[in-house]
């Protein structure tokens, strides 16, 4: 999967876990900021991340903020486990 496709399936999952719309959250929109994620919402998103790519065995995709910066952890995480 490429980064775009990536990028394009993380949008999707964020638009349905922050009921906004897909067209709203581009790359490098701010989820905290701009769209007013909570831990909550990460944790929401966390699951659905590891249901799309795998266990994470840290605490890095609680510390993103935007699609590419989830993006750039999933694509070390799979990197790392060889995917």
């Amino acid at each position: 999967m490429t980064d775009d496709q990536m990028t394009d399936v993380l949008r999707g999952h964020c638009a349905r876990v922050l009921g906004v719309s897909p067209a709203q959250i581009g790359p490098h929109t701010d989820l905290r900021e701009e769209l007013d994620a909570d831990s909550l919402d990460f944790a929401e998103l966390h699951a659905v991340v590891e249901d799309e790519w795998g266990t994470f065995a840290d605490d890095r995709l609680q510390r993103v903020r935007t699609v590419a910066d989830m993006v750039a952890v999933i694509r070390r995480h799979l990197t790392a486990v060889g995917g």
